[in-house]
């Protein structure tokens, strides 16, 4: 009659084997007899440990992918954040320049006696005053840039990458504040050199706009959102904005 299995020696936990009606053994590695009722306890116990760690494993396991999944959420929603508010920033900049900007000829329009608009869904149109560039300045060719204009040119990329620009505000950005970073000439000549590389996109540049209105409030017509993106502080040509709602899905 050949043996089988009962299950682990409580002592050394080696396998123990038996005849079929045998109901001890003495273990083969450390001497210590055995009941066929002992082994087999021993061996349920092996079992309910192994349960025990395996159920162990997987809360272990679903804790760190909830742990994962909340950090990304946290991670993705403070960049959302940080996005936002650079954007307000370089709006409430671009609004500053735009309402309180000395022209040229030392005189500033005086906005207090502008009649205020009524659109015709009653909303107040606030006349937004700019300042006007007149540069005779081209890129001509990489070999004839100066240290500014290249510097220009590296300064406009980063500004570029950090929120949506117009042609418009770009050149504001670079040469149309109190403390003017490039004068007119080499902003001019770095936005030349943008387009001219293919490094701009200025319908791209009017969808990202577009799209940000519309994460703000989604409730503009195609008429109201024209408008936002042609203003005289973002500028976006009537090419540029019809190529944005287009790509925002306005008919």
């Amino acid at each position: 009659m050949g043996k089988v299995y009962l299950g682990k020696c409580p002592k050394c936990n080696a396998d123990v084997y038996a005849e079929e009606n045998q109901q001890a053994v003495k273990c083969e590695y450390c001497g210590n007899v055995i009941t066929k009722a002992s082994a087999m306890g021993s061996n349920n116990a092996n079992n309910e440990t192994k349960n025990i760690a395996n159920e162990t494993k997987n809360i272990a396991s679903g804790a760190l992918t909830f742990i994962l999944v909340a950090l990304a959420f946290i991670i993705g929603t403070g960049a959302f954040i940080t996005m936002r508010l650079i954007h307000n920033i370089k709006v409430r900049n671009a609004n500053d320049i735009a309402v309180t900007y000395e022209r040229p000829d030392d005189k500033r329009e005086d906005i207090s006696s502008t009649e205020d608009k009524k659109a015709d869904n009653g909303r107040e149109e606030v006349e937004h005053i700019g300042p006007e560039f007149d540069s005779e300045a081209h890129y001509v060719s990489d070999d004839l840039l100066t240290e500014n204009e290249k510097q220009a040119i590296e300064d406009a990329q980063f500004f570029l990458g950090t929120t949506f620009y117009s042609k418009y505000q770009l050149m504001c950005q670079l040469a149309a504040t109190y403390d003017p970073l490039y004068n007119q000439d080499e902003a001019q000549v770095a936005i030349e050199y943008l387009e001219a590389h293919d490094l701009v996109d200025w319908n791209h540049e009017c969808a990202e706009a577009a799209q940000l209105y519309l994460d703000i409030y989604d409730g503009y017509t195609r008429e109201e959102l024209k408008t936002q993106l042609v203003n005289k502080v973002l500028r976006f040509t009537d090419e540029q904005a019809e190529y944005a709602l287009n790509r925002m899905g306005y008919k």
